[in-house]
């Protein structure tokens, strides 16, 4: 992916931070993410905001390695 945001033009890499920009502002109005996870989101490279700002996994995997709800008793 950082190759594929290296290879843009400085005009194209300016539009893509700005498109960001306003979609990481819209989450913030939404209440979906907050200041803190905002800024960070804003800090990170071109190409890499959705490894910060995405959901952990829905399942994980317990120590006797069999998939169970994350919710489930442990």
């Amino acid at each position: 992916m950082r190759v594929s945001v290296a290879e843009r033009s400085e005009d194209e890499r300016a539009r893509l931070r700005i498109e960001r920009g306003r979609a990481i502002a819209r989450l913030r109005e939404r209440g979906l993410i907050d200041d803190a996870l905002a800024a960070r989101a804003d800090a990170t490279d071109l190409g890499m905001t959705a490894l910060t700002i995405a959901p952990p996994p829905l399942l994980e995997l317990p120590v006797d390695g069999s998939p169970r709800a994350a919710d489930a008793p442990r």
